[in-house]
């Protein structure tokens, strides 16, 4: 049988565009699309020579959250699992752990309303309160500005400003010190997300739903978290 040169040459040809336009069409497929959905992912380490020299020794409660700066959009990451079942032991509540993430799960949720022990948070967003070291992420739309919080509180860190005794009086949660909340930026479009800062803490011994500027009466529960990691 005799090949004809020129129809195998135009063939082998043939296969190579072919070849090329479909390497094209995959890239083209499967190129991420910058305006569409993106995670954010939090790192958080707690420490631990810190926590244990409370009166309880325990880990404390935290939770993360973002929350949009244009339109108010509430997300929560991540929230420590007493808090988020609301499920003490021995004790029917604490109003003063995480009071000011509570607050703003209730405007989250749409109800004012913050978890209870019938309507806990979904289990993908909680969990047993981590020894040291805890990661979480969420997804949110891209392109956006979101600010991120991080409320911490350990029970048992009393000091000279947040005493265990007001007189005849205890402290009835064992709250101590009251929760701390840090802050910082993410954008989107430019890929920056800025270091967090330590913006205010709540009140020892009642619920509120704003914070209060004045830490000059907190000592250690500022070295309760050594470091905050955002990575986008």
């Amino acid at each position: 049988m005799q090949f004809n040169g020129k129809l195998v040459l135009r063939f082998l040809a043939g296969l190579i565009c072919v070849s090329i336009l479909a390497g094209c069409v995959s890239s083209t497929q499967t190129a991420p699309d910058s305006s569409g959905p993106s995670e954010v992912r939090f790192y958080l380490y707690l420490n631990r020579d810190q926590y244990i020299m409370t009166n309880w020794a325990e880990p404390p409660q935290f939770a993360i959250w973002l929350e949009n700066d244009l339109t108010g959009e509430i997300r929560t990451a991540w929230v420590t699992q007493d808090t988020g079942t609301d499920t003490w032991e021995g004790r029917v509540g604490c109003p003063v752990a995480l009071p000011y993430w509570v607050s703003r799960y209730g405007i989250e949720q749409g109800d004012g309303i913050g978890p209870t022990h019938r309507n806990p948070v979904p289990d993908a967003i909680t969990g047993p309160t981590p020894m040291q070291a805890h990661d979480c992420a969420v997804r949110i739309e891209g392109g956006e500005q979101w600010s991120y919080y991080v409320e911490v509180n350990v029970s048992g860190d009393f000091n000279e400003a947040f005493p265990q005794y007001f007189g005849f009086q205890e402290d009835r949660f064992g709250n101590g010190q009251p929760s701390i909340v840090y802050r910082g930026e993410i954008d989107f479009s430019a890929e920056v997300v800025t270091e967090a800062k330590l913006i205010g803490r709540t009140e020892q011994e009642w619920f509120v739903s704003e914070l209060n500027s004045d830490l000059s009466g907190i000592s250690s529960a500022r070295n309760l978290i050594t470091r905050i990691q955002v990575a986008l």
